[in-house]
């Protein structure tokens, strides 16, 4: 969906180049940031008693559950799983 025209587009590219690279991936951590602490109090309002370990499945499954075949989403759950167990805070 585009619902930005072309001209305000060009505009907001050409301000954001001006920026320095390092500006450019800070501004993108911040974004990545925001959406995680967004996602994660989704999740904790379906479930406030998730453990660490489903919470940490539950993130990554809502970012990147379309870009990996079912196998390796396996893989991946089970690492957290183990990874998660035991610890009690990093959200």
């Amino acid at each position: 969906m585009k619902d930005t025209s072309l001209e305000l587009s060009r505009k907001f590219r050409e301000m954001l180049m001006q920026k320095t690279s390092e500006e450019r991936l800070l501004m993108g951590g911040s974004m990545f940031g925001m959406s995680k602490q967004c996602v994660t109090s989704s999740i904790l309002r379906k479930n406030l008693k998730i453990s660490f370990s489903d919470l940490k499945k539950e993130i990554f499954l809502r970012f990147y559950g379309r870009e990996f075949d079912s196998y390796t989403i396996g893989k991946i759950t089970r690492h957290l799983a183990e990874y998660g167990s035991g610890h009690k805070s990093g959200f």
